[in-house]
């Protein structure tokens, strides 16, 4: 059986690296039972290359701390953060990922990580593209054009760094997409950014000192925006807010300079395919259909005609339907994944030396 598994994960990762031009593909795992060419990430990222890619395999340990600061760019990728669909549910783990300015252009997805920090001296990282991410400590941005798609965010600041707070006041923080997320915690940051668009997320949580940044698309769901501290210069537009005092949260969104149209309230009626009656944490929000409800404020209003939220826009946070279940929020990618392996007749005789294997492969959509 274990045999049969190993070629398995070979041949996906053979289908994964066809396109693959000049670049090494290196695997690894601290998983017995699943072997890879390294037992640590460390290890493989020390190996690499710039442009070489790093395959987490999916375990039931954590590959501890990751700190990129070789410098060069690496793709970093990992086997999801929820696997129900998968027999043993393994997911892939980092700590703490330390990044800095060697560690530019660099992308890092379908992975659990605890905390991300990024260089608050010298030379910041830019370029970084996160996704397909599970972030369930804090993610400290410090560099310029970095990207946040289809993650699920606890704690997003702006300007300092995680470990120690420490506020940073570079104004670098520039061209940063925070798109297609579910923010779960608060959103923190200081006046010094510009041309920062936050779109088409779920945002639960305060968001506390931004300036010179763009809210498009969003839904603020018992975010308690007009609890906030002051945002200044900002510009909100075509926004839903669930709150049951949607008149404040609007007040909010025009105060300070901040510009504010075609935001809209579902505090009457459900935005959601379910009844959700408070903000969610990660456990919770797994068990809820975060789609828009046909004929809510929020269907097909957003500025490009889609819906707003998560499943709206260029970007939206994939969903499976169907096989094995309909799934949501498991951080895939679009690797070939095993999600299903039968075997209807375990045993054979001597003279019948084949073994019929039923396996099923999906990748992200």
């Amino acid at each position: 059986m274990k045999s049969i598994i190993t070629i398995i994960a070979i041949a996906l990762m053979s289908i994964f690296t066809i396109n693959v031009a000049n670049a090494t593909v290196r695997t690894v795992s601290n998983n017995l039972n699943t072997p890879g060419q390294y037992s640590t990430v460390t290890a493989a990222y020390n190996a690499s290359s710039t442009n070489d890619t790093i395959y987490l395999t999916p375990s039931p340990i954590t590959y501890g701390d990751l700190t990129a600061t070789i410098g060069h760019a690496v793709t970093v990728i990992g086997g999801g953060y929820n696997n129900p669909a998968t027999q043993d549910n393994y997911i892939s783990i980092i700590g703490n990922l330390n990044l800095n300015n060697n560690s530019s252009n660099s992308t890092f997805s379908g992975l659990q990580i605890s905390n991300v920090v990024m260089s608050y001296t010298g030379a910041q990282s830019n370029n970084v593209t996160i996704s397909l991410c599970n972030i369930t400590g804090i993610l400290s941005i410090t560099g310029g054009n970095t990207i946040i798609q289809n993650c699920i965010i606890a704690d997003l600041r702006f300007g300092y760094v995680a470990a120690n707070n420490v506020y940073v006041f570079l104004n670098l923080l520039s061209n940063i997409a925070i798109r297609n997320n579910f923010i779960i915690g608060p959103i923190s940051g200081i006046p010094l950014l510009s041309n920062n668009y936050f779109y088409h997320n779920i945002i639960e949580g305060h968001v506390n000192g931004l300036s010179n940044c763009t809210f498009n698309d969003n839904v603020f769901f018992y975010s308690d925006l007009a609890n906030s501290t002051s945002q200044s210069n900002c510009a909100f537009n075509n926004n839903g807010v669930y709150s049951s005092n949607a008149s404040a949260e609007f007040n909010y969104m025009s105060a300070n300079g901040n510009i504010s149209t075609n935001n809209v309230s579902s505090s009457i009626s459900p935005v959601f395919n379910n009844s959700v009656s408070s903000a969610q944490n990660f456990a919770g929000l797994l068990n809820y259909d975060w789609t828009i409800v046909s004929g809510a404020p929020e269907h097909n209003t957003a500025t490009d005609g889609t819906d707003m939220g998560i499943y709206g826009g260029s970007f939206p946070m994939p969903y499976y339907s169907g096989f094995p279940t309909n799934q949501n929020f498991t951080g895939t990618t679009q690797i070939p994944q095993m999600v299903y392996m039968n075997i209807p007749t375990p045993s054979v005789g001597l003279n019948q030396p084949l073994i019929n294997v039923e396996f099923i492969a999906r990748k992200q959509k």
